[in-house]
């Protein structure tokens, strides 16, 4: 006898035989369930049913379910005894705060250092130059065999007529050098820490400078003789002159006529640590002294401009002071937009201090996690100063989830109960995003260039902070 129901038709098609009578009347006596339908493979529609029960068994909130039941009673706590959860993240931002007295001797202070790949082969490459290419900037110095820009001073002036290479121009341009020579740091001048020739001479700013020995009506008899780009002797003018305009002719070298822009540039010792330190520091000082000495010289023919190889580094340094202040507009808006949000015309239900204390919570954030890598010695760069405006975004939007989620919860219920409620909806889902922010920012973490690894180090310590006083303290 061959089986009826939905196989029967495929048997007979294969030569199965015919059903027989009694099987038919069977089969309609009662109607066919899915269970009792039997499938081609034997199985029947009950067994399908079983499979999917066995799938609506499976859970997906193996993650949520118990850190949702482990912050309910992190709120339940914190409803029940809140003065610990305000007091002690207080008295540990407080402290944590202390290592911003770190702050200055954890200065990178290395440009290249912080904005080149660590373990670059150019690195590598430097390291086999000044093996084999040492110098001796106190006795036999030479600007050809520099690695690096060295330590220098440089002025560029620009002349307020034709050319620069007249008697007037030149008269002050000693004037300028003399005024330069004069400046004393700490008792130190540039005499005792410029870099030296074979004779035990200081380097010289300027060839054309050293040519007119004092006398700036020199320069006038030296004109029809100099030429272009080489001068007489061997002596290349290229980074010294510029604007320049030359006579006609044929040749490598050709008269200059006048030059529009002259370059004096005065180097330091620079190949030795506590020579270079000294450099840098008389720099500095430079830095902020040629102001006043170019206002008292008070040019008449010529334009000064200066700069010195520690001027991009103070301009960096600069930004910091400019952030704190930008910082504090960013925070007075983020308290007026949150208060504005939060207020209700009801007095019950409006949120006005609790909006305040959540843009506080972002702050405290801030001061306990870059303190604490500061105590851990973390150097400070410039990109890290950007942190703390995203960390606000972060612990605003924590304190916005916050809210709503109490907003929702029954007025009837105790404080204890609503807390349990806001932590258990709110918190599983502010835990969840800072958790997934901190595994994007440890991934830039591995990145070959300083700036941006301290970026990321500062912004990992800054999310936990603020997830952390934000559960905690807010």
């Amino acid at each position: 006898m061959t089986p009826a129901g939905p196989c029967a038709s495929e048997q007979q098609g294969h030569g199965g035989g015919r059903l027989e009578r009694s099987d038919v009347r069977r089969n309609n006596a009662r109607p066919a369930t899915d269970g009792d339908a039997p499938l081609c493979d034997g199985k029947t529609g009950a067994h399908r049913a079983m499979a999917a029960r066995g799938l609506r068994r499976l859970h997906t909130d193996c993650v949520e379910r118990p850190l949702s039941r482990m912050l309910r009673d992190l709120g339940g706590l914190v409803g029940a005894h809140p003065w610990p959860f305000l007091l002690v993240p207080l008295a540990l931002t407080g402290g944590l705060g202390a290592g911003f007295k770190y702050l200055p001797r954890n200065d990178l202070g290395d440009l290249e250092g912080m904005y080149t790949p660590i373990g670059g082969p150019a690195k590598a490459e430097r390291r086999f130059v000044l093996a084999h290419f040492p110098t001796d900037d106190a006795a036999r110095f030479s600007p050809q065999r520099l690695s690096t820009e060295g330590s220098f001073a440089s002025f560029i002036a620009v002349a307020d007529g034709d050319s620069l290479l007249t008697r007037e121009a030149f008269a002050e341009l000693l004037a300028l050098d003399a005024a330069f020579r004069r400046i004393a740091i700490g008792g130190v001048s540039f005499d005792r820490l410029c870099a030296r020739r074979g004779n035990a001479t200081c380097s010289s700013p300027n060839p054309l400078l050293s040519a007119v020995q004092g006398d700036p009506g020199r320069i006038e008899a030296l004109l029809p003789t100099l030429t272009f780009p080489i001068a007489e002797g061997g002596v290349f003018l290229g980074p010294f002159l510029g604007g320049e305009k030359l006579l006609p002719g044929v040749g490598p070298a050709r008269h200059l006529r006048a030059a529009k822009a002259m370059r004096l540039i005065y180097f330091l010792q620079n190949d030795v640590f506590s020579r270079r330190e000294a450099s840098k520091i008389w720099l500095k000082a430079f830095l902020k002294r040629i102001p006043g000495v170019l206002d008292s010289l008070n040019f008449k023919f010529i334009r000064v401009f200066y700069i010195s190889s520690v001027s991009k580094k103070e301009e960096l340094e600069k930004l910091t002071g400019k952030v704190i202040p930008l910082a504090t507009i960013a925070y007075f808006l983020t308290i007026v937009f949150t208060i504005v949000s939060c207020a209700r015309m009801d007095c019950v239900r409006t949120k006005i201090w609790v909006s305040f204390f959540g843009v506080m919570s972002a702050g405290l954030s801030v001061v306990s996690s870059f303190g604490l890598l500061l105590f851990c010695g973390m150097p400070f760069v410039i990109t890290a100063a950007n942190s703390p405006f995203l960390i606000l975004g972060v612990g605003v939007d924590d304190m916005f989830i916050l809210v709503s989620c109490w907003q929702k919860t029954q007025v009837k219920k105790s404080v204890k109960d609503r807390m349990a409620d806001t932590y258990a909806d709110a918190a599983v889902s502010v835990t969840i995003t800072t958790l997934t922010d901190v595994l994007a920012f440890y991934i830039g973490i591995e990145s070959s260039f300083m700036s941006i690894r301290s970026f990321f180090q500062a912004q990992i310590s800054y999310d936990l902070g603020s997830h952390c006083i934000c559960v905690n303290h807010f």
